[in-house]
């Protein structure tokens, strides 16, 4: 189990802290992404 703090992800259970890395074919897609979740919330 863990949260988000933005970029990172940070375990509760070992406290290892991961880069969340999102890689995009393009910049369209990159915006596409973001206006989706825009969208979502």
């Amino acid at each position: 189990m863990g949260y988000e703090t933005g970029k990172r992800f940070i375990c509760q259970d070992c406290e290892h802290i991961s880069v969340v890395t999102i890689e995009f074919q393009d910049i369209d897609a990159l915006v596409a992404f973001l206006q989706e979740r825009r969208d979502a919330s």
